[in-house]
């Protein structure tokens, strides 16, 4: 939809799939240290030194000491500690590896904060500490604060160059801020790194989907499916990009598939627009149904049956699910955009208009570079209810916002015309004409403006341009012939209006007919009164 980008408020902030910052550890010690952090967090009475303790950080020191060689041995080493007491912890306070576990911990419970406060204490305590980097980078980014995580996950590399998963969580972060080369170039190291993992072959896929290379994204998503048939997110993104490349079926069952894996309410929306595109609605719909009936406080499904209605004539229908979309999430921009459309052409201009308007109240904060079509909607909707003051302010705005809104200048030329701003809708047409050169009507209502300020040299030129561009444009020619009069060329005057008659529809016949006729009988008469040649 066009309005599409305006909607991100809409859709949400969707978190970074980061791999966990404990992905190498064995789950053991990642549940050790979970048990750590939530000890702390209970007031840290379970905290002492000494007695029948859960060592969680010496299992982290032999873990990282051996884990190129036994890991799963060490960790099962672990086991007879946690199982002696489960309610003591010792912590080191001075210890970096302490602080490291402490962090993955409060990472696990969600406490971004706690765990880039103990990551960084681990840090200072040891500044080659890779790990405690990556993890740090993982918690900035679960906050968003993808600067700072792009730093850790490359000092981490730094650090430990073989880490296949900082390159694939610096990969992540790369895409999600755009840079689709520096993440491929991530996701192609961990690969190299890590060849047997699934995931880096998918995420280079979606970065390669977003590069146009669809071609080399869909062999990535298969390459991540034979590696792992069960993740079941491959099968969604080629799907996607089957869609794209109009291989409807193939999407469907790549689709169908991954809801065999795992039902998803997303998928089942994926796979009813693949279904609407494969012009099988009634298929579509059921498959919204099914997305509704999972997530029933969700607003797209209902926003996307609603357009799908809309579509197949249900007009009421739709607009049933735009109410109900709304009532879920009530600052669904799309939404509002999209009802207002359809309530603009059901002739309901005062709701359309407050649709509208709901829109730019919601996205105030953050304008967008397509927010101009906005006020240019809701500017024609004021123009037709008569309120031209209103409608000029609008299209003020959207110029304001997109400088060559070409039919902005065009209509508030024409409301500033209508109330007499003759220099305000000459300026609009100037800036028309500059814009696009080929604009008929422009020079036309220009040349009109000019004859009405006296400006009779201008409207000839502005008519002769219009009538080069469209030569049987009969209006035209009637004002550059009241053009030629006012400057005294009546034989120009006269061979206009001719050319007007030819083209003029009947009515306008009617009107340029006694003109035409009384300039003939002038013309013949001073021919008659002029001296004969010797």
């Amino acid at each position: 939809m066009k309005y599409q980008m305006l909607c991100r408020k809409a859709l949400g902030q969707q978190g970074l799939p980061l791999a966990h910052p404990t992905a190498v550890l064995p789950p053991l010690l990642r549940f050790a240290a979970l048990f750590a952090a939530k000890a702390k967090q209970n007031g840290g009475g379970a905290l002492r030194r000494g007695g029948p303790a859960l060592r969680v950080t010496r299992c982290l020191t032999a873990f990282r000491q051996s884990k190129r060689q036994t890991p799963v041995l060490v960790a099962s080493l672990c086991v007879p500690l946690l199982l002696m007491s489960a309610s003591f912890v010792v912590a080191e306070d001075e210890d970096a590896q302490t602080h490291y576990v402490f962090g993955v911990g409060y990472q696990d419970i969600g406490q971004f904060e706690e765990a880039i406060e103990n990551y960084t204490k681990a840090i200072e305590r040891d500044p080659s500490y890779a790990e405690a980097y990556h993890g740090r980078g993982v918690a900035y980014a679960s906050q968003g604060r993808l600067e700072e995580a792009l730093a850790d996950f490359t000092k981490a590399v730094e650090l430990q160059p073989d880490g296949a998963t900082a390159y694939q969580n610096r990969g992540l972060v790369h895409l999600q801020q755009g840079a689709l080369d520096e993440a491929i170039a991530d996701f192609s190291t961990a690969i190299k790194l890590q060849p047997e993992g699934a995931e880096p072959y998918r995420t280079r896929g979606n970065a390669l989907r977003r590069t146009g290379d669809l071609a080399s994204a869909i062999a990535d998503y298969t390459t991540a499916l034979d590696i792992d048939p069960y993740l079941d997110l491959a099968y969604g993104n080629r799907a996607k990009v089957r869609v794209e490349q109009g291989d409807f079926e193939a999407a469907i069952a790549d689709y169908t598939t991954q809801l065999e894996l795992r039902a998803n309410a997303e998928a089942y929306r994926g796979r009813a627009a693949a279904y609407e595109q494969a012009d099988k609605p009634d298929e579509a719909m059921a498959d919204y149904e099914r997305a509704i009936a999972l997530e029933p406080n969700a607003f797209r499904a209902y926003f996307e049956r609603g357009n799908l209605r809309f579509k197949r004539g249900d007009r009421d229908g739709a607009l049933q699910d735009y109410a109900k979309a709304l009532e879920v999430d009530a600052e669904a921009v799309e939404v509002y955009l999209q009802r207002a459309d359809v309530l603009h052409q059901g002739g309901e201009v005062d709701a359309a208009i407050a649709d509208y308007t709901k829109v730019i109240e919601l996205t105030a904060g953050y304008p967008d570079e397509e927010t101009w079509v906005v006020y240019y909607s809701r500017g024609v909707l004021k123009a037709t209810q008569g309120d031209a003051a209103g409608a000029i302010d609008d299209y003020t705005k959207t110029i304001e916002l997109n400088p060559a809104a070409v039919e902005a200048y065009a209509n508030r030329g024409a409301l500033r015309f209508q109330q007499n701003d003759l220099e305000g809708a000459l300026n609009d047409y100037s800036r028309v004409v500059t814009f696009d050169p080929a604009q008929v009507q422009a020079y036309f209502a220009r040349g009109l403006i000019r004859l009405q300020q006296g400006d009779f040299d201008g409207t000839i030129a502005d008519t002769t341009k219009a009538l080069a561009l469209k030569p049987d444009f009969a209006e035209a020619y009637n004002n550059r012939a009241a053009a030629r009069l006012k400057l005294g060329d009546h034989r120009g005057a006269l061979d206009d209006l001719e050319h007007a008659i030819t083209y003029a529809t009947p009515s306008f016949k009617d009107t340029l007919q006694p003109t035409l006729d009384r300039l003939r009988a002038q013309l013949s008469a001073d021919s008659s009164n002029s001296p004969a040649s010797p």
